[in-house]
């Protein structure tokens, strides 16, 4: 059975809050038990959750308290947790995706399989704890991270530059410790075989805590276990955003491919940022909202795809006080996206906002 119409593509998303000020532990039972509640209801119709996304203002002291409720989504979905405080819904929220039809197998403790009509993938939320302290750097741990990532593929004849759609890379520090992260997964990306003449991979590169204070990273991947690779489209809007590379990164501005009868295109975190790698509306965050989901716009349209397509966004602010402003374009401009916002600094200090999406159609 093929996902629902246009009309209800939204719907495989949903976002579940907390909601009780100054209450932690109120606030995560009651994001925990909605969720539960719509697992619930969900599954009388045939859907399961597949993906779910946790949003922490303080991991160090939350994660504990939530750590049993993490343990029993993890049986049931690929969880990721990540410190990035949200601005809307308390200290604690929940970001899921529903499938018809869906079955997902554990991968170990932070990979899972997710199988539906003949497609699977593989999600790994990777993070890094006291034992790889070794690994004292940004550069260290983001090469560490894809060779995990790669050790994990290779057993199902699987490479990272074959298979790997989607990476999200959480910084810790982020403005001190970017040019490490970058430096790592480029060289990493030379010696695997993506470059500007072959392809790179669409992603994610965002200030974000884990629960080590020694980890500098944590990666997130998403790959894809069949299909030849044909048709996978690696998306471009040159009057817009230029190539990554011509600035020294390594990434895909986004990337589509069939999932049954649909595209779905996954966006990766994209700025106010012209043809020629400029940031451009500094110290605007709403123009800088309006050009940065403009950018959107021109990517998805290489796959025949316009905003109204997109199901799920998910906008980073440096700085929480924009919040109000930079929700209200996103809320005009892309009306009834299932949102969460975050406090979670951009990898250059002129953005102040970013964001990613998936759409499908």
């Amino acid at each position: 059975m093929e996902m629902k119409k246009e009309t209800d593509l939204r719907k495989v998303f949903a976002v579940f809050y907390g909601d009780v000020k100054g209450n932690f532990l109120k606030s995560f039972e009651k994001a925990f038990d909605d969720f539960g509640k719509e697992t619930a209801r969900r599954c009388d119709n045939g859907e399961k959750p597949v993906w779910a996304r946790v949003f922490l203002s303080d991991i160090i002291n939350q994660m504990p308290l939530i750590r049993e409720r993490i343990d029993n989504i993890s049986a049931q979905c690929a969880v990721s947790v990540i410190e990035q405080p949200p601005l809307k819904g308390g200290k604690i929220v929940i970001m899921a995706c529903f499938l018809e039809n869906a079955s997902v197998e554990r991968l170990g403790n932070d990979a899972w399989i997710i199988s539906r009509g003949g497609e699977r993938f593989i999600y790994q939320s990777l993070r890094f704890g006291k034992e790889d302290t070794r690994l004292s750097g940004g550069y260290e741990q983001t090469v560490e991270a894809f060779e995990r990532h790669k050790k994990l593929l290779e057993p199902y004849g699987m490479t990272i530059e074959a298979n790997t759609l989607r990476t999200w890379l959480f910084c810790r520090d982020i403005d001190r410790t970017y040019g490490g992260v970058v430096k790592g997964r480029n060289d990493f990306f030379a010696l695997n075989g993506l470059t500007a003449d072959t392809h790179f991979i669409a992603s994610t590169g965002i200030g974000g805590y884990t629960d080590s204070p020694d980890a500098v990273v944590g990666v997130d991947f998403l790959s894809r276990m069949d299909g030849s690779g044909e048709d996978v489209k690696y998306l471009q809007a040159l009057d817009h955003l230029n190539p990554t590379a011509q600035y020294g990164v390594a990434f895909e501005r986004g990337t589509s491919f069939s999932f049954g009868s649909h595209r779905v295109a996954l966006i990766s975190g994209t700025a106010s940022i012209d043809k020629f790698g400029k940031c451009i509306n500094t110290n605007n965050p709403e123009k800088q909202t309006e050009r940065l989901i403009e950018n959107i716009g021109a990517l998805l349209a290489d796959d025949a795809m316009t905003t109204a397509d997109i199901g799920m966004i998910i906008v980073y602010l440096r700085d929480a006080a924009d919040k109000d402003v930079v929700e209200s374009v996103v809320n005009r401009m892309i009306p009834g996206a299932t949102a969460v916002f975050t406090h979670a600094k951009v990898c250059r200090p002129a953005w102040l906002v970013e964001a990613e999406c998936v759409a499908v159609k």
